[in-house]
C-alpha cells in the first residue's frame, strides 16, 4: 500500500468527496509495479505543481496589470 502521504492533493480537498480518496486509492493499491506506482505519483505531484502555478500566475499578471 502507498503511504498517506501519496494521497496529499486528494486528502487537502477531501472534503469536496471523500468517495473519491477511497476510489483512487483502491486504484492505486491495484498497480503491482513500484515503476507505475512512481509514475502515477510523479505524474500527480507535478500536475499539483502546475496547478497551483496557474493561480500563482493570475495573481502575477493581476499585479502586472496594475502596475501599468
Amino acid at each position: 500500500d502507498l503511504p498517506a502521504k501519496a494521497f496529499s492533493y486528494l486528502t487537502s480537498h477531501g472534503s469536496l468527496d471523500l468517495e473519491h480518496i477511497e476510489f483512487f486509492k483502491k486504484l492505486m493499491n491495484r498497480l503491482d509495479d513500484e515503476d507505475d506506482k512512481a509514475a502515477v505519483v510523479h505524474t500527480a505531484r507535478v500536475v499539483y505543481r502546475l496547478y497551483g502555478d496557474i493561480f500563482r500566475g493570475l495573481t502575477a499578471a493581476e499585479h502586472d496589470h496594475a502596475a501599468a
